[in-house]
């Protein structure tokens, strides 16, 4: 597979989820849809070897190239770097979109990893054909790190500036409830020593209390909308922070 092919593999994920979410703040779609669920092979971004009693155990095909064994020579060093290639393909599939600063993280440890291992295999053997693989994975590395940083230099937090409105909408809301309900009690009192009918004020009542929750509802989800907004600006800045010591 020709680098350029395994290179575009990043940034197609990243701009296919651009391209479905497309007219909507770049912050919150440029790396991944909320609603989407993306498969995860990648679960840490720890890249020790995990053991169960005295076998290994990998948790996605790099992992298994990069902690497996060395190749021994020429022949098996090509087939070692092409199967890393591979691997790292299925790597970013199964990453991308990359989300949060987790996801950044997870990135950039496997992709140093990916490259400790190259030096490793060029270390037993740096034939001229072994030497071009690696040269041409190194070059896919650098590639995936640029666009990583590109990608999230790009991204600008949502300013959430139709929170306030619509948290005092909620709150009129809340408080016509309130009112309503007061209103009724009072009718209630106010009739409590005549024989009319209290179907009136029971109704005032009722539509006030449903009133009341509907109010509640709206600013509870005002506040929910306002912490993911929260956590969508603070996941930016570190991923930029991680991104600036990479």
């Amino acid at each position: 597979m020709a680098k350029r092919s395994l290179g575009e593999v990043f940034i197609r994920s990243m701009v296919r989820q651009v391209g479905r979410d497309a007219g909507k703040v770049v912050s919150n779609q440029a790396f991944g849809d909320a609603h989407s669920t993306p498969i995860r092979m990648v679960k840490s971004a720890d890249t020790s070897l995990q053991y169960v009693g005295s076998r290994r155990r990998y948790r996605h095909e790099l992992d298994r190239v990069i902690n497996g064994d060395l190749p021994g020579s020429t022949q098996s060093a090509k087939k070692q770097l092409v199967a890393l290639e591979n691997a790292f393909e299925s790597f970013l599939e199964d990453l991308s979109p990359l989300r949060n600063s987790t996801d950044i993280l997870i990135l950039r440890n496997w992709v140093e990893k990916s490259g400790d291992y190259i030096e490793d295999v060029l270390k037993i053997s740096n034939k001229p054909e072994v030497q071009k693989l690696a040269d041409d994975m190194n070059s896919t590395l650098v590639d995936v790190k640029r666009q990583a940083k590109e990608q999230v230099d790009a991204l600008v937090p949502a300013t959430g500036e139709e929170l306030p409105a619509k948290k005092k909408e909620a709150s009129i809301v809340l408080w016509s409830g309130v009112i309503l309900i007061v209103l009724g009690v009072s009718l209630l009192v106010w009739r409590s020593g005549e024989t009319t009918s209290v179907e009136f004020p029971f109704m005032v009542g009722c539509a006030g209390l449903l009133t009341m929750i509907i109010g509640a509802l709206m600013l509870s989800g005002n506040a929910s909308a306002r912490n993911e907004l929260m956590e969508k600006v603070q996941d930016i800045a570190d991923m930029k922070t991680l991104l600036s010591h990479w």
